[in-house]
């Protein structure tokens, strides 16, 4: 009789302590090689004619489900929790999509959920209801339940996120929201078997006692990711590509999920060597974690796959052909040799302003050293045009930026990195068969052509993995450029795991704002729900740490953690002059996200916007985001050109959005007289909550 567990399972079992834990494992193993143990003592559940309990101790219960000869280990908690968990929902198949899915049958939820969705809508006759307009078939096509059409056709959209949502299963509400976003999407066709089906398969997972991968996801933290992946997502992980592939997505999408995953997939089913890298030493560590997690116990698969970030990898290439270690510039130290060069040379016609765009956007990325090269390459990244004739008069200046770099005995990233792939093309022998890359829009032309130098072209030889929204660091550049083609193989993820739908939809109205959209269409929807973020602008410095120390007395008395909150700004002055002082208002301490150690539970994290990149708290507090601080007024009134403040502004608007999707589930910005013009609407008067970029 096959048995499957699903993923409310393990979503009850991360509830428990770590002691209740042990002991439902324990008995998941068991239930896997004996189902029908005495020890189990099963027991029908009231009103249910599938459900039953299975005792694993005193006032410990699992769930489990029979349907037509099989088994699904449903859900675990306490004795009376449990039992009222399994009250409300029975096993099915829908009749449209053929999907097995839990369906909630409380009437009690169905009743309030009416009741709410009218009363808000009481006032207003007008309301908008999104769902009004699609039939019987298209609503059951998305996986509605036939009990809930009429629910679901008259919810307003505050009225879905808060309560009627919830009553559907997760492919119903992902494709209602994507409705409500515009979109008409595509539904998978019927499958023969209820517990095979692509929506299926994100919430039930198949045990089979010889099955690593139960045992490691059992054993470890976070286990979700490791069993139930959306469809999307599996898609991305097992696809067979001619050539390079991309996935991309919002922020919380799971794109590295589907890279470790993928770089899993290749090393077990086309062997070989693998490369698993990132753009940052930390979030290259952090993919090094995840794979060590989901690989657990499977030593061989592990060993074929390497996981330094770029930069190590590229330096370890030069180095041993050099046979020292290349000293590499600073951000500092570059910008007072370019200033140098520019007041020093005879090219008197150009500003050091445009002297140092130039070189940070054409000539270091793309590994420019002759005047030949410099005629030739494409400055679509400056978006300014610059003839021949401004070439030629520009480039004894270029020649004293890279003599003054010799002299000091100094190089670049990008210097490292193409010298790299030529060491690598002069070989001929790639050191790997499939190179994934994670965070790739933060990668350049040097970046991108060494990925494309570390495995020879042909099946599945590289994988992308990234958000051209969240690039924060490097000016934009087509992975064409660097001879990845992969139009025709883009895979886009659509479902935000990370934050609540409300949090979502504001974050992006910040991308929003003069865009029109967002780029790559990877608009995303949550599953997840919650309170609306809080935008505020205060009279002052003082009053906004006085806001933001009661918001955080407000969460640790609700219950929250210390270190789930972050306090985020764009500079390290705003952290010192503010942070700081509202963590220490509020009667806690602060954990600095410079320090390479996790955040303990005791202390709140606070950092700066790109300190933040790739990480996740409950709740976060963006500070600081006004005129004059987002975007830095004093590095935009720098900028050579146009061209140039509306790249700067795209990397600032672009940090915000990060910050602010750093949230899980509540989300306070902040700012002192003037909110950020990426806010996109006036704030009231101080100490009043604000509807900033509505």
């Amino acid at each position: 009789m096959p048995a499957f567990i699903a993923h409310s399972f393990i979503d009850g079992l991360a509830k428990l302590t770590t002691d209740e834990q042990t002991a439902v494992k324990a008995a998941v193993f068991d239930f896997q090689l004996r189902p029908e143990h005495p020890s189990f003592r099963y027991h029908r559940v009231h009103g249910s004619a599938e459900a039953w309990s299975a005792r694993i101790n005193r006032d410990i219960r699992m769930i489990v489900y029979q349907h037509d000869g099989d088994r699904v280990l449903a859900y675990v908690d306490h004795h009376d929790s449990a039992y009222a968990w399994a009250r409300r929902r029975k096993l099915a198949v829908h009749e449209t999509t053929g999907a097995a899915q839990f369906v909630v049958i409380d009437e009690r939820v169905e009743t309030e959920a009416w009741r709410v969705e009218h009363a808000a809508e009481a006032a207003d006759e007008d309301t908008e209801r999104p769902f009004a307009h699609l039939a019987d078939a298209t609503l059951l096509a998305y996986g509605v339940p036939r009990a809930s059409l009429a629910l679901v056709r008259n919810a307003s959209l505050t009225s879905f996120l808060d309560v009627v949502g919830d009553t559907l299963p997760d492919e119903a509400q992902e494709y209602l929201l994507r409705v409500a976003n515009g979109e008409t999407p595509e539904v998978p066709r019927r499958t023969r078997d209820p517990f095979t089906s692509p929506d299926a398969r994100r919430r039930f997972y198949l045990l089979d006692e010889r099955d690593q991968a139960l045992r490691r996801a059992l054993a470890a933290p976070w286990a979700a990711w490791q069993l139930f992946l959306h469809p999307s997502q599996r898609q991305a992980v097992e696809a067979d590509h001619a050539g390079p592939a991309r996935v991309t997505g919002g922020p919380g999408t799971g794109k590295s999920v589907v890279a470790v995953h993928r770089a899993a997939h290749l090393a077990r089913t086309r062997g070989g060597r693998v490369l698993l890298t990132s753009f940052s030493r930390t979030l290259a560590a952090r993919l090094a974690h995840d794979l060590d997690q989901l690989l657990d116990g499977d030593c061989a698969t592990r060993e074929r796959i390497a996981t330094p970030n770029l930069h190590q990898l590229a330096m370890e290439l030069v180095t041993a052909h050099e046979g020292a270690q290349p000293s590499i510039a600073s951000n500092e130290a570059i910008d007072q040799i370019v200033q140098d060069a520019a007041t020093t040379a005879s090219s008197g016609s150009f500003s050091p302003a445009f002297v140092a765009a130039e070189w940070h956007t054409v000539i270091d990325p793309y590994g420019i050293h002759a005047l030949s090269e410099y005629l030739r390459v494409d400055r679509v990244a400056r978006g300014t045009p610059l003839q021949p004739l401004g070439r030629r008069a520009l480039w004894p200046t270029i020649e004293r930026v890279r003599a003054l770099l010799r002299e000091a005995g100094l190089r670049t990233w990008s210097d490292v990195c193409w010298q790299a792939s030529a060491l690598l093309d002069a070989d001929g022998s790639p050191p790997f068969d499939h190179v994934i890359a994670d965070e790739v829009q933060d990668f350049g032309p040097a970046e991108l052509r060494l990925l494309r130098s570390l495995a020879a072209p042909g099946r599945n030889d590289v994988f992308l993995a990234g958000d051209v929204n969240q690039r924060i660091y490097k000016p934009r550049c087509r992975p064409s450029r660097a001879g990845l083609e992969v139009r025709g193989r883009t895979t886009i993820l659509r479902v935000n795991y990370r934050t609540t739908e409300q949090i979502r939809r504001r974050a992006e109205r910040i991308l929003d704002a003069d865009r029109g959209g967002i780029d790559d269409g990877a608009t995303a929807v949550s599953l997840l729900a919650g309170p609306e973020p809080e935008i505020r602008c205060l009279a002052s410095v003082r009053s906004e740490i006085d806001t933001i120390a009661a918001w955080l007395k407000r969460l640790v008395g609700s219950g929250y953690r210390p270190g789930e909150i972050a306090l985020l700004a764009r500079t390290n002055a705003l952290l010192e002059n503010r942070a700081r002082h509202a963590i220490a208002a509020a009667g806690l301490q602060c954990h600095p996200l410079s320090s390479d150690e996790e955040p303990p539970p005791s202390r709140v994290a606070f950092g700066t916007m790109h300190r933040s990149k790739g990480l996740q708290f409950r709740a976060v507090a963006v500070l600081g985001a006004e005129e004059g601080e987002v975007p830095i007024v004093r590095v935009l009134e720098k900028q050579a050109d146009a061209a140039a403040r509306e790249a700067f502004l795209e990397l600032e608007r672009n940090l915000l959005y990060v910050a602010c999707s750093r949230a899980r589930e509540r989300l306070l910005v902040t700012g002192v007289k003037a909110s950020s013009r990426f806010l996109a609407a006036s704030c009231v008067a101080a100490g009043r909550s604000s509807e900033c970029g509505s």
